[in-house]
């Protein structure tokens, strides 16, 4: 999960404080020096954080705004604003990476509204266990056929039985019932239009500014800030329709539901929050300390998740697949002693047998882990070429050689 687990900490924390000021009766400086925190440190963690609080942000201003809690107001709007310019002050390069345009997005990509329905089916299965096919299926539309019977069963017999006393004492229950829940919608309907407008929000602008084709079920990690968010609002909803006149049978009623649901979403789980960071070897624990690393990957900023693996090294060089053999390789003399070891990104490694060679080098998109093994072995100051074991990096398998 990466720095995305911390950010919807932040997020959590953003969402709390923002309800606990609007419930407050005035404005505690604590609360909001609370809140400025947490947007400060919480734009650090991921740019979805801030298109997050700032759909949040306006809700709740729109609202102080209608009832003229103009104080109110001011103080949550600029303590989220100020917020915002002391985490750009402290890095100012955030501006450009929220703006900043990826060739990635561009290639194969859908289109949003599509993108958009994607997202959605990720959410919900994720969160409910509740999978919305994007294609119809068999098994939809024999829901939708008894889901029809039901329904058009149940407005008959209302329709026939209209006029008997029996079904007057049920029809005056079921009155009750739903004034119970309309009284619920109006005591929460606020909060219920943060929720809903956050959750469209922020899967209306990743609908844009991603790329599902590419990047698959891996790209519900742009979304992974509002899936906290969907969970409150899909209790809320249940709390709602559970609201019996005996609450006890209400709360057991809900507490099952929502059990199942979490039961079910772990089920349906297909392992895009789970990568295999360690090797059948674990290869990369062999690596010396202080020694030297050439890293060949074929995106360089999977670099960023070797960190924790390689830190101890005393340098690395980084290379991809394009320029590997255009670079000036040469040992510094205090270093002549130091043990060299060549780590290959061969997540993709070409295979003869389902592309020619000619096609998957114009496209960029492979691993000719030989043509890399023979360079390297040519260096001057290469005197083995021993292979290790495999380990990896970010669901990338890398293979791990000695060469000094």
């Amino acid at each position: 999960l990466r720095f995305y687990a911390l950010g919807v900490a932040f997020a959590i924390a953003f969402f709390y404080y923002s309800v606990k000021i609007f419930y407050a009766n005035a404005n505690k400086k604590s609360d909001l020096l609370k809140l400025f925190a947490v947007v400060v440190f919480g734009s650090f963690t991921m740019h979805q954080f801030l298109i997050y609080a700032f759909a949040i942000t306006v809700i709740y201003s729109l609202y102080y705004l209608l009832k003229k809690d103009y104080k109110k107001m001011f103080a949550f709007g600029f303590t989220c604003l100020f917020g915002v310019v002391v985490s750009i002050a402290i890095f100012p390069t955030s501006v450009s990476h929220l703006f900043k345009y990826s060739d990635m997005r561009s290639i194969n990509r859908l289109s949003a509204p599509y993108q958009f329905i994607i997202y959605f089916s990720y959410l919900f299965r994720d969160v409910s266990g509740l999978y919305i096919s994007l294609t119809p299926t068999k098994n939809q539309s024999l829901v939708c056929l008894i889901l029809g019977i039901f329904i058009s069963v149940i407005l008959l017999v209302f329709l026939l039985l209209r006029n008997n006393n029996r079904f007057k004492v049920y029809n005056q229950v079921l009155k009750e019932y739903f004034k119970k829940i309309n009284e619920k919608f109006k005591t929460q309907k606020v909060h219920l239009y943060v929720l809903v407008f956050t959750i469209l929000f922020v899967v209306g602008i990743c609908s844009v500014n991603s790329n599902v084709s590419v990047m698959g079920k891996y790209t519900r990690r742009y979304l992974f800030v509002i899936y906290p968010l969907l969970s409150v609002l899909i209790v809320q909803i249940i709390n709602m329709f559970t609201a019996f006149k005996k609450k006890k049978i209400g709360n057991r009623i809900a507490v099952l539901i929502v059990l199942l649901l979490a039961l079910q979403s772990r089920l349906m789980d297909d392992g895009a929050f789970y990568f295999s960071f360690k090797g059948d070897d674990n290869a990369f624990d062999i690596i010396d300390d202080n020694a030297e690393c050439i890293i060949v990957l074929k995106d360089l900023w999977i670099m960023t998740c070797a960190v924790n693996e390689l830190y101890d090294t005393d340098g690395f060089f980084l290379t991809d697949r394009d320029n590997y053999d255009k670079n000036n390789y040469y040992l510094e003399k205090d270093k002549m002693d130091n043990s060299i070891y060549l780590l290959i990104d061969v997540s993709d490694e070409y295979q003869s047998d389902t592309m020619d060679y000619s096609t998957a080098k114009e496209l960029g998109y492979f691993c000719d882990k030989d043509e890399y093994l023979s360079f390297y072995k040519s260096l001057t100051f290469s005197n083995e070429c021993s292979y290790l074991g495999t380990d990896y990096l970010f669901d990338r398998k890398i293979e791990v050689y000695r060469l000094r």
